[in-house]
């Protein structure tokens, strides 16, 4: 199961939005955060596609975060449509997709993450 996170959390343990300062991650793998509002039908969408995949690439943190549930959060990135993907690697800026991907499109992504290429692709 992907764990959803609140604000708190994400500032915690992915970055502090908060503050006006450069992007700085504080994990230490690659994260997938699936952005996404809790009335659309995304929630199966999203337990179809991103939990295999979590099972898949166990290098990779796999988050949600709901944005009618965090919309300080999700305005801080710009995040307006739901869903919307945020492919963080360890090192460097995070990449979005703002649009709903397929378990095809999702997999190829997320090995170019775990595997350190993603740094300067754009989706």
């Amino acid at each position: 199961m992907i764990e959803t996170i609140s604000k708190a959390r994400f500032i915690r343990d992915i970055a502090d939005f908060t503050r006006e300062a450069p992007w700085s991650y504080r994990g230490t793998r690659p994260a997938v955060i699936v952005f996404h509002d809790s009335e659309d039908l995304y929630d199966e969408e999203i337990k179809m596609i991103y939990e295999p995949l979590a099972g898949v690439f166990k290098q990779a943190l796999f988050l949600q975060v709901l944005i009618d549930h965090n919309t300080e959060l999700a305005h801080a990135y710009d995040i307006y449509q739901s869903p919307t993907i945020m492919f963080i690697p360890v090192q460097g800026k995070p990449l979005f997709v703002r649009s709903a991907l397929t378990y095809h499109e999702a997999e190829d992504n997320i090995r170019l993450l775990v595997e350190g290429k993603m740094d300067g692709y754009r989706l």
